[in-house]
C-alpha cells in the first residue's frame, strides 16, 4: 500500500489504525471474526437487555466531542462533529472541526473523505486490528451485541444506580497487537462514551453529547 494512502486513512480511524497502517502491511489474511447480529446466543442477560435498549435508539444521529490522549501531546487533541448509524451496518463519523472529514465503516470497507478531496478506501479483512475496531464501533453505534461478541470478549460492569460500562477485549491475537480494549459507557439506555485504548497506552475518547438534526 502506498504511503500516502496509509496517511490518508490513519487519523480518522482512531489511533490503533494509525499504528497498523504505518507499520503493518496487508498480508491477505482474514481477521478472525464470525458473522453475527443482534443479541448473541447465551449472552449474559443484563448485557443482552442493555444492548436491546441501545438498539432502539441506534438510528438517531448524535453530536460528539472526541479527545485524543497521547504521550506525544501536551494537551488532548479535540475534534467535534456528528456520529450516525445507517442500517444495516454502516457507521459514519462526520468531523466538522478542526478539519472537515467523513469516515464511513461498513462490513468490508473503511472510507475516508477529507474536505473536497476524493474518497480513499481500504479493505478491512486484511487488517485484523482495523477490522476488529470497525466491528466494535458499528456495534456500539447500533446496539448490536452479536457483532461485538464476534470480535471481542465482552464484560458488563454497573454501579447499581443506572450507570454502566462495557469492556471489550479483542479475541484475535493480531488485533490485540495494537488494540488493547474498547470501552463503552453510559447511563440507562443511553450510550455516552466510546473509548479506544491502544496497546501503546494512548487512547481516544468519543463523548456523545446530544442528538443532532437529521440530514
Amino acid at each position: 500500500m502506498r504511503a500516502g494512502r496509509r496517511a490518508a486513512l490513519a487519523a480518522p480511524l482512531l489511533p490503533v489504525a494509525a499504528a497498523l497502517l504505518a507499520g503493518h502491511p496487508a498480508r491477505g489474511a482474514r481477521a478472525q471474526t464470525a458473522p453475527a447480529t443482534g443479541a448473541a446466543a447465551g449472552a449474559e442477560p443484563r448485557l443482552a437487555e442493555l444492548f436491546t435498549r441501545l438498539g432502539r435508539a441506534s438510528t438517531r444521529p448524535r453530536r460528539f466531542v472526541e479527545r485524543r490522549h497521547s504521550a506525544l501531546f501536551v494537551a488532548p487533541e479535540e475534534s467535534r462533529g456528528v456520529l450516525r448509524f445507517e442500517p444495516p451496518a454502516t457507521f459514519e463519523k462526520r468531523t466538522e472541526t478542526p478539519t472537515a472529514e467523513v469516515l464511513r465503516l461498513d462490513e468490508r470497507t473503511a472510507t475516508v473523505r477529507r474536505g473536497g478531496s476524493a474518497p480513499t478506501s481500504l479493505a478491512l479483512d486484511a487488517h485484523p486490528s482495523l477490522a476488529a475496531l470497525a466491528r466494535g464501533l458499528r456495534a456500539a453505534a447500533s446496539g448490536d451485541l452479536g457483532t461485538l461478541e464476534a470480535a471481542f470478549e465482552v464484560r458488563l460492569e454497573d454501579d447499581g444506580g443506572g450507570r454502566w460500562r462495557v469492556l471489550a477485549v479483542p479475541r484475535d491475537p493480531g488485533a490485540a497487537r495494537f488494540l488493547a480494549r474498547l470501552e463503552l459507557g453510559g447511563t440507562g439506555d443511553r450510550l455516552e462514551r466510546i473509548t479506544v485504548h491502544e496497546r501503546s497506552g494512548d487512547r481516544s475518547e468519543l463523548w456523545l453529547i446530544d442528538e443532532a438534526p437529521r440530514r
